[in-house]
């Protein structure tokens, strides 16, 4: 962890800060990759950050499987590295909408 000031900040006061908030942190030295590999996540779903569709457009024809699975795991991937400014408005006000 990295933990930086800007301006006239004393040394002595952020290191008395993060001592303080930041005491309950792990110490265990488990990496991410041995967490996920003893219990792996399940989706459960994240409607509003995907975007919503219309289930009466879209079938599930064996066709065209492929594509939806791409177009499935590259909003995944983009919403795990690159959460635009635009997508968290979107989500947003997709959340405040009364379905």
């Amino acid at each position: 962890m990295v933990i930086f000031a800007a301006r006239a900040v004393k040394h002595e006061d952020i290191v008395g800060l993060v001592k303080r908030l930041f005491t309950k942190l792990s110490t265990d030295p488990t990496t991410a990759s041995q967490l996920v590999a003893k219990e792996p996540t399940i989706f459960t779903g994240s409607k509003s950050m995907l975007g919503s569709w219309n289930k009466n457009l879209g079938s599930g024809k064996p066709d065209c499987l492929d594509d939806l699975a791409y177009a499935i795991m590259y909003e995944m991937s983009k919403l795990s590295y690159r959460v635009s400014e635009a997508d968290v408005t979107r989500a947003r006000n997709q959340l405040k909408l009364p379905y």
